[in-house]
């Protein structure tokens, strides 16, 4: 019997073993898996981190440009508003010449600013009244028909819609 009890016993022994064995390699595929798992999501979140810092400096890059263009823009606005007379005066012919306006003939009418009808009279046109604007004029054909805005904004809007993304461009480097 105790022979039997013995053999009983260790084969007893041998399927616990078998059994912790078996547990101890469940245990590792589980640990292994569980550090895979916080590894990938280690990995994860460190590509969220970056990918929001890049996303931020890239936001704050935008603005500074945006910040620079702005005062570029004011920068211009200014030096326009603030020409002497002669170099306004020069400027507003170089645009009447460079559009339809010259074109429009005898009886024109021109609106623009007080301090520049006497450069419009003295290109032909009918001063109407004046406008607010920083400067330069609108040209409308005798009959109606024909308006050119000549208005220096108006023109450093187009200037400046043609050539922001160009100034942009140059900015990044």
């Amino acid at each position: 019997g105790r022979e039997e009890a013995q053999a009983i016993k260790a084969q007893a022994e041998e399927e616990a073993e078998a059994i912790r064995q078996e547990a101890r390699q469940e245990a590792e595929k589980l640990q292994a898996r569980r550090a895979r798992e916080a590894k990938a999501e280690a990995d994860a979140q460190a590509r969220r981190i970056v990918a929001a810092a890049q996303l931020e400096g890239k936001k704050l890059r935008l603005n500074a440009e945006a910040d620079v263009l702005a005062s570029v823009r004011t920068r211009v606005e200014d030096r326009l508003r603030n020409l002497a007379q002669d170099d306004r005066a020069e400027l507003l012919e170089q645009l009447v010449e460079s559009s339809s306006a010259h074109e429009l003939g005898k009886g024109a009418k021109a609106w623009c600013r007080k301090d520049d009808a006497e450069a419009v009279e003295a290109l032909g046109f009918t001063f109407e009244e004046p406008i607010e604007c920083i400067g330069g004029a609108i040209i409308e054909g005798p009959d109606g028909a024909v308006r050119e805005d000549l208005r220096f904004e108006t023109v450093l809007d187009r200037v400046w819609r043609d050539s922001v993304h160009d100034i942009a461009r140059k900015l990044e480097k």
